[in-house]
């Protein structure tokens, strides 16, 4: 049941095809600037709340924790929760038990957006524009 959930989660917050670049391989990959100490709390301050879209009829939300904890909610009712952290200028949260990690943008708008997971293996996967999906900070 919970390999199920982590699945259904995983294709909610935008999925990820076979074949796709990686990080490493695409010719647009920029450096990610190391943050200071202050940034990063910064940055984990202003990440902290909830984020919704509404989506084929439901209404998804993500709520982050100030203690690290992620939560997912699907129409009110709360699906899972897992660990976030700020790493670089990234959003990681880990899904447990398989050890995926996704991977979200801070949005200049203050909105979120899934742009790729990490696989058990340390594998960085992006996930297609066309499966994006961006969800709006609303507290």
């Amino acid at each position: 049941m919970k390999t199920l959930l982590i699945l259904i989660t995983i294709m909610l917050v935008g999925g990820c095809g076979k074949g796709n670049q990686t990080a490493d391989e695409s010719p647009k990959a920029n450096p990610v600037k190391e943050l200071t100490p202050e940034e990063q709390k910064a940055l984990r301050d202003s990440v902290v709340g909830e984020y919704e879209i509404k989506k084929d009829g439901d209404t998804r939300k993500q709520v982050f924790l100030d203690n690290g904890v992620y939560e997912w909610y699907i129409n009110g009712k709360k699906i899972t929760e897992y660990k976030w952290s700020i790493v670089k200028e990234e959003i990681h949260v880990k899904y447990v038990p398989n050890g995926l990690i996704g991977i979200y943008r801070i949005n200049p708008d203050k909105s979120i957006t899934p742009i790729a997971f990490i696989d058990e293996d340390g594998k960085r996967t992006d996930i297609p524009k066309e499966h994006q999906s961006t969800f709006k900070k609303t507290k």
